[in-house]
């Protein structure tokens, strides 16, 4: 979704959608340890994903809490004083978009099991 709404330049949405994935991904890796959790946050699914003897790099958690730090506005970019476009651009868009993809790799890395 995210790739598809740079195309579009909803930025915004890239930025959302980015941060649901790494969310995604790292809940996933979490219920094939057995674990379940609610939380919305990367960095609390990260740190779940430690105590239970994974060790993300620095880098990921980085990613992490940088895409944590736009969940909520890029969902509703309103709330922060205005339009979307004032607020999100193609830059930030493809920074969002390359810290998932870096979560994703890291989370793939780490799964026993692989998708068919």
């Amino acid at each position: 979704m995210a790739e598809a709404l740079l195309q579009k330049e909803f930025f915004e949405g890239v930025a959302f959608h980015s941060q649901q994935s790494g969310q995604k991904g790292s809940k996933g890796l979490l219920l094939e340890k057995g674990e379940a959790s609610r939380t919305h946050s990367c960095v609390d699914l990260l740190e779940r994903l430690k105590e239970l003897g994974e060790s993300p790099p620095e880098e990921v958690v980085h990613h992490a809490r940088a895409l944590d730090k736009d969940y909520v506005p890029s969902r509703y970019p309103n709330g922060v004083g205005g339009e979307p476009e004032k607020f999100y651009d193609r830059k930030m868009a493809n920074e969002s978009l390359g810290r998932a993809r870096e979560i994703g790799k890291w989370v793939e890395s780490r799964r026993t099991t692989k998708p068919s």
